[in-house]
C-alpha cells in the first residue's frame, strides 16, 4: 500500500473510530478502547484500502487460478471480495478490466479489513498524533 493510501486510510479509520464512540455511548457512557476497536473492525470502508497495481496482480494471479501468498486472513478476505466483485461486473459489463477494478476499489467496502493488532495500533497511534 502506497503511503497516501495508507495516510488516508488511517485518517479514515481515527473518524470512523469517533464515529463507533459516539455510538456505542449511546448504549452505555463508559465504553473501553477495546469494544470501540471491536466495533470498528466490522464498520464499513468507504473504499478498498489497497492500491490498484496491488489489486491488478491480485486479481490476474486469481483469475489464472495461481495461489496468492498472504501475510492474514483478512487481507485475503479482501482480496477474495475483490475478485468477487471482478468477476460479476465483467460478466455482466462490456468495460475494460481496467475500469471494472477502478470501480471495485472505490466503492464502499465491507470493513477495512483490518485484523485486531493491527487496528489496536493504527488507533493508539492515531489518538496519539490527536
Amino acid at each position: 500500500m502506497d503511503y497516501t493510501l495508507k495516510q488516508t486510510r488511517n485518517k479514515t479509520i481515527k473518524n470512523s473510530y469517533f464515529d463507533a464512540l459516539k455510538l456505542l455511548r449511546q448504549k452505555n457512557p463508559y465504553v473501553s478502547t477495546e469494544d470501540v476497536i471491536s466495533k470498528l473492525i466490522d464498520m464499513e470502508a468507504p473504499r478498498f484500502y489497497i492500491s490498484f497495481d496491488n489489486a491488478q496482480r491480485i486479481v490476474s494471479r486469481m483469475r489464472r487460478g495461481l495461489s496468492v501468498k498472504v501475510s492474514n486472513e483478512r487481507k485475503m478476505e479482501m482480496y477474495r471480495e475483490i475478485y468477487r466483485r471482478f468477476e460479476e461486473i465483467a460478466s455482466q459489463s462490456k468495460s475494460c478490466n481496467y475500469q471494472v477494478l477502478e470501480k471495485i476499489l472505490s466503492t464502499t467496502a465491507p470493513s477495512f479489513y483490518v485484523d485486531k493488532t493491527t487496528m489496536r495500533g493504527i488507533v493508539y497511534k492515531t489518538l496519539k498524533l490527536h
